[in-house]
């Protein structure tokens, strides 16, 4: 038996970075506050196969029989592993409340337990080996490995269906990503698990099948771990995701360094062995320390000698050599081959050796070195990257974080607490440097944004507080802009725009003279007069106590008339508030029509995203008064429609002028018989509104002439508001129709947008 020592090579090196990796992106998921299910399963499956790694590991780089028994913890850790790959796939498609989930999760972990004892039980009827093909200790082979290759790569195809069946059933939102995930869940586990069926079939050697285990599992881990990183939900801060993203990126490059320094350091001991080899055929006092025997075999006679054997070494050798490389004698270059291990009968020791071929002599030479020599020379190497590995940790660890202090994180934190204090009203500058690059320009913007809100907020409390001289400066500005524009019109020979203006603030005064009105009866029903003749009563006989005392005095009836007062002037100011918050809705209606037409008259009218029900629950809103008034029953049928593109306040004013058509229609009919039907649809790249009515309707011959300008059906009419709504509609890549089925049956105005050019 060996003694137990570690040496490292390019496996263990490698398993060894995969465990950093794995361990660290495995913590940093696990630490995140309030994190979801999928994020806590995910973290989980980091942290099993960190387990998988170190397992491997010890098989790797500890030169002893007793490492042979990290195969015991091999498939555990792998079945985990798939098995919170599995949950985090389930609960990320956004299954929650389902028992399958649990019921998955028990099963894997009765399938990982079982097989993994079964396993464990099997080792005692095997003996324990040096695997020269991968140089490390290992049970001796059976025909239980091919039932356990075969349950391992049942468990990771496992992934593929399910992951299939998540992602077809998942919303639409996270069906894209889902299916990325699944893929690096492939990516990350079907290639090992191949790999380990072959290995386990005696098909490839361990080597080869850590060399592919080691290279898809951190690259597969990256794609996993940056696919998390672009769509997760969690509160990963924005320096968190740089540090990770830089950690697994070096992690990548340190693994392709280690490889490349590797390759180089076992060639380079492989020369300098061929050259001591062809030293020590030839000359005694050339002979190394570390040199074990020199074996010599006639290629024409066939005749074997042992040159040399040291003391210590064991010179009955095994009848079969395993190599990496086939040995050719006949090529013509006499140092083309490659080393293998040499193990004796016993297999109790190993041996570095190679042959070299003398060409004069027709003999070839089989030089064996000491083993363990040639792996401290490669753990010598690997210690120089596991020093680079350190390195990068504390480079990543301290000296980032440091870097980024004061160029990202500081600058970073000080914008979200200037955002955090103008989410409460308090809008302040942060401290804001003079670079010109992102962080710097955001700050900027964000101080000149907090100034510009300040600004605003300033100018919004002046105006609320200064409402009732606002309404009539804005009135002043009403009347001097209608007689502007009338001038402007009469001048520039465009009355029909001053025409337009007026009808369309005729329509909101409407709505403010019902909101005046509401005003003056909600104040007129104020009992003024009967709180007199209580207050004159109290006077009189307040110094009485009896007027109070008794239950039918009328002093109990007076408290109970102020109690009554109370309500009702409570109740009138909530109402006069509404009217009055509807009045100055009104009021910047009217206010935006004149701006809206000014614009119009300066140059083409400005395109927006416009909701259309939103318009419609604004014109409702509008016009709420007026459709209670005059007892009108609004059948609501409006759907869900793509947004549209045109002039906000002109779609107003067109449905304004739709309903007020309709009202009008509709009057002469009893007031439980008043109907106006709205409905939205979206049909062949189209949103059509319709406005329906039960009122006087129009003959059918008149359905294209409503629209011209100065014709009306109605007797007060001045033929504006249809002929003004049609042109708006076409500025907006729409059209308007109307039908009809003829007098006092009702009418039908029909909006048509065209989404195409929108």
């Amino acid at each position: 038996m060996t003694q137990l020592s570690l040496y490292f090579n390019f496996v263990s090196t490698t398993i060894f970075i995969s465990i950093i990796f794995t361990i660290v992106l495995g913590l940093f998921l696990f630490r995140i506050p309030k994190k979801s299910k999928s994020t806590f399963h995910l973290s989980l499956a980091f942290l099993f196969f960190c387990g998988l790694n170190l397992s491997y590991f010890i098989g790797f780089s500890i030169y002893s029989p007793w490492a042979a028994y990290h195969d015991w913890f091999v498939l555990i850790f792998a079945f985990l592993g798939v098995a919170h790959i599995i949950q985090f796939l389930l609960y990320f498609s956004g299954m929650t409340n389902s028992k399958i989930p649990r019921r998955l999760l028990g099963f894997y972990y009765v399938i990982s337990f079982t097989t993994s004892i079964a396993w464990c039980l099997e080792t005692f009827n095997r003996y324990i080996v040096f695997r020269a093909e991968g140089q490390f200790w290992n049970f001796s082979t059976g025909a239980f490995e091919g039932f356990v290759s075969l349950v391992v790569l049942l468990v990771i195809i496992s992934i593929l269906p399910l992951g299939i069946w998540r992602v077809r059933l998942a919303d639409q939102k996270i069906k894209k990503s889902l299916s990325y995930f699944v893929l690096g869940f492939v990516l990350l586990t079907f290639a090992p698990a191949i790999a380990n069926a072959l290995y386990m079939n005696q098909l490839i050697t361990k080597d080869s099948f850590q060399l592919i285990y080691g290279v898809i599992n951190i690259h597969g881990w990256f794609v996993v771990f940056i696919l998390y990183l672009n769509t997760t939900k969690e509160r990963v801060s924005f320096i968190a995701k740089i540090l990770s993203v830089s950690f697994t990126t070096y992690m990548i490059l340190l693994i392709i360094f280690s490889y490349a320094l590797l390759e180089l350091s076992d060639q380079a001991y492989y020369v300098s062995k061929l050259s001591n080899a062809k030293l020590a055929v030839y000359s005694d006092d050339a002979r190394t320390d570390d040199l074990a025997y020199i074996h010599s075999s006639h290629k024409k006679t066939g005749i074997t000698k042992l040159l040399y054997s040291k003391k210590t070494a064991d010179p009955d050798f095994s009848t079969s050599k395993t190599s990496s490389q086939p040995i050719n004698f006949k090529n013509e270059d006499p140092n083309y081959t490659d080393y293998f291990i040499r193990q004796n009968e016993t297999r109790t020791y190993n041996y570095y050796a190679l042959f070299y071929h003398d060409k004069t002599k027709d003999v070839t030479y089989e030089v064996g070195f000491d083993y363990l020599t040639y792996r401290r020379y490669i753990h010598d190497t690997c210690l120089y990257i596991l020093y680079l590995l350190v390195l990068v940790l504390i480079v990543l660890i301290i000296g980032q974080p440091l870097f980024m202090k004061g160029s990202l994180t500081r600058p970073i934190n000080s914008i979200i607490a200037g955002l955090k204090e103008a989410t409460i009203g308090n809008y302040k500058k942060i401290p804001a440097n003079d670079a010109e690059d992102e962080i710097g320009y955001m700050a900027r913007s964000f101080n000149e944004m907090v100034s510009t809100i300040a600004a605003s907020k300033k100018q919004i409390t002046e105006y609320t507080q200064n409402l009732e001289n606002m309404v009539q400066e804005r009135t002043e500005s009403l009347r001097k802009a209608q007689q502007d524009l009338i001038t402007a019109a009469r001048r520039s020979g465009m009355a029909d725009i001053a025409s337009n203006v007026l009808h369309n603030v005729g329509n909101v005064l409407n709505s403010v003279n019902i909101n005046a009105d509401t005003l003056r009866d909600i104040a007129g029903n104020i009992n003024v007069e009967g709180m007199n003749k209580a207050n004159k009563l109290f006077a009189e006989n307040r110094h009485d106590p009896e007027f109070f005392k008794n239950p039918e005095s009328k002093g109990q009836k007076m408290v109970e008339f102020y109690a009554l007062l109370c309500n009702s002037v409570i109740d009138a100011k909530e109402e006069m508030q509404l009217t009055l918050d509807r009045l100055e809705d009104q009021i910047k209606v009217i206010k935006e029509v004149i701006s809206a037409q000014q614009q119009y008259a300066s140059g083409p009218a400005f395109q927006e995203r416009i909701n259309l029900t939103t318009a419609i629950e604004q014109m409702l809103l509008i016009q709420k008064d007026s459709i209670s008034k005059h007892k009108i029953k609004i059948i609501n049928e409006i759907n869900e429609v793509p947004e549209i593109s045109g002039h906000s306040i002109k779609l107003l004013h067109i449905l304004i002028n739709l309903y007020l058509n309709a009202k009008d229609a509709v009057l002469k009919n009893d007031p439980d018989q008043r109907l106006i039907t709205l409905q939205t649809r979206h049909q062949n790249n189209k949103v059509i509104l319709s406005f329906s009515d039960n009122g006087t309707g129009f003959d059918d011959s008149l359905k294209t002439k409503i629209f011209q300008h100065g014709y009306s059906t109605k007797e007060e009419g001045r033929g504006f508001g249809l002929h003004s709504c049609a042109n708006d509609i076409r500025e907006m890549n729409g059209s308007i129709a109307a039908e009809s089925k003829g007098i006092n049956q009702g009418a039908t105005f029909t909006l048509t947008f065209n989404l195409e050019n929108s």
